[in-house]
């Protein structure tokens, strides 16, 4: 049987906190830095432990073609679903279950630095993303015409970008965001990074933030993160969002788990705000954004924000990298330990079927005014 992405949707927040927040035991190993990589003759994709073969899929550990059943043939492109920092997603179908998978094409030809973001991400996507629920489900990866083609489980509700932006269109309609259980999701998914893979994910912003209807949120696109040795080493390389950055960043210095931290506050007061606190159409330029974000200068939330969500913010906004928290003291603060102990998947999916349902309806509406 081919293998199922959904078998990912359906792990348990209550199984994901019990193996990433409540667990010392320790998951895959981290990931080793090599990045050389070879094509051979015959078609096949190989990158340290990686070995791709053609359009048929990944090779298991002993060399037998065999994580999946599910050769690129089988599977019918739908329609684009986006862009990433390190290629576009597409969603396919398979031609016979009629299973929906996103597949993420990175050109691994076209340069150094597009190859080592795509074998980053695909060791990233093969090892780790099926150890953890709020990292999105790897099921096989290709080599095709110089591309290295990644099959993903596919997340229905789009990003929070998206989710975002329909807000924005429905209006003062729309379902307020269970921010809550969102943000504990965030956690559990960047409590798994940095803890088990080591990384710094690096371009944590809404885009980046998948959706699945059964009410799990995901992080995606690791092309760009960043594997540090342990959890005092820090990182000087500048890639990522500008908007999503932390101050240590744009100012060139060195970084490390604390840069995401800095992201998900922006995220999370973007979400009460409706709007980017550090949105460039207010700081005209890069100069005047980077200005904005090295010196701390963001908006307040809304007033009728609970104290204790308005001081999760202000930690992870805090200039000085040293003063954030790290994911495990935001999870045992007062507001995130108290939402963490009732079921956060009900909540978002209950959110997801009401703005959908709303923006339909608002379509509708649209369309009949236009009649």
């Amino acid at each position: 049987m081919p293998l199922n992405g959904k078998a990912f949707a359906n792990l348990s927040l209550d199984e994901t906190l019990r193996s990433t927040l409540g667990s010392d035991s320790a998951g895959p190993a981290p990931l080793s830095r090599g990045d050389s990589f070879d094509v051979s003759a015959t078609n096949t994709f190989t990158a340290g432990e990686l070995r791709v073969r053609g359009t048929s899929g990944l090779e298991d550990s002993k060399g037998l073609a065999g994580v999946s059943e599910i050769s690129l043939s089988d599977l019918a492109r739908e329609k684009k679903l986006g862009r990433g920092a390190s290629g576009s997603v597409v969603l396919m179908k398979h031609k016979e279950t009629g299973e929906r998978y996103a597949l993420k094409e990175l050109a691994a030809a076209s340069s150094s630095d597009a190859r080592k973001m795509a074998v980053n991400e695909l060791r990233l996507a093969h090892q780790h993303a099926a150890q953890n629920a709020h990292l999105v489900g790897f099921v096989d990866a290709y080599y095709h015409e110089g591309t290295i083609c990644i099959l993903m489980e596919y997340c229905d509700s789009g990003s929070l970008e998206d989710q975002f932006r329909m807000r924005d269109q429905i209006g003062e309609a729309a379902p307020a965001i269970p921010l809550g259980p969102v943000a504990v999701q965030l956690c559990a998914g960047l409590q798994y990074l940095h803890r088990e893979m080591k990384q710094v994910h690096r371009d944590l912003k809404p885009a980046n933030i998948l959706c699945s209807s059964r009410g799990l949120i995901k992080l995606s696109d690791f092309g760009v993160s960043k594997q540090l040795d342990g959890t005092h080493d820090m990182a000087q390389t500048q890639v990522g969002s500008t908007a999503y950055m932390s101050p240590e960043r744009l100012k060139g210095e060195a970084y490390s788990f604390s840069s995401d931290i800095w992201s998900l506050g922006v995220i999370l007061l973007e979400a009460l705000l409706r709007s980017h606190p550090f949105a460039t159409s207010d700081n005209k330029g890069f100069i005047s954004l980077v200005s904005a974000i090295t010196s701390g200068s963001y908006p307040q939330p809304p007033p009728d924000t609970p104290a204790e969500v308005a001081d999760t913010i202000a930690q992870c906004l805090q200039v000085a990298a040293a003063e954030r928290p790290d994911v495990p003291g935001l999870l045992e603060g007062p507001w995130l330990a108290k939402v963490a102990r009732s079921d956060v998947k009900q909540p978002v999916f209950s959110w997801l079927i009401k703005s959908s349902a709303r923006a339909m309806a608002d379509k509708a509406i649209s369309a009949s005014s236009a009649r």
